[in-house]
């Protein structure tokens, strides 16, 4: 994830737009590793987000923050894998944070 600070344009500006096009620029490049690299961990965030997607953002399944936190673990991930520094680690906990907050946003 060799851009920097992308995931803070999506923060400075939360608006569903930004984050469905931060969501889909992530969903690539975690493909993209996941096929690259044969790390399995790159296919889970991958599997997350395009859940996310689908029950977040398009079905609306999931509103409430104590549903999102039982679906998803990208937190968890981002916090037991990842340096706080990290662009992956960045990513993840601003995905995570922008679905708990994605019914409320502009």
């Amino acid at each position: 994830m060799e851009e920097k600070s992308k995931h803070s344009c999506f923060l400075n500006h939360a608006t569903k737009l930004n984050y469905r096009l931060f969501l889909e620029e992530a969903k690539g490049k975690f493909r993209f590793l996941a096929e690259k690299t044969h790390n399995s961990i790159y296919l889970f965030i991958y599997e997350q987000l395009a859940d996310i997607e689908e029950n977040v953002i398009r079905l609306q399944v999931y509103t409430e923050w104590d549903e999102i936190n039982k679906a998803y673990s990208l937190g968890a991930i981002a916090v037991n894998n990842f340096d706080e520094n990290d662009e992956v680690y960045k990513c993840l906990t601003d995905i995570f944070y922008g679905a708990i907050k994605y019914s409320t946003l502009p």
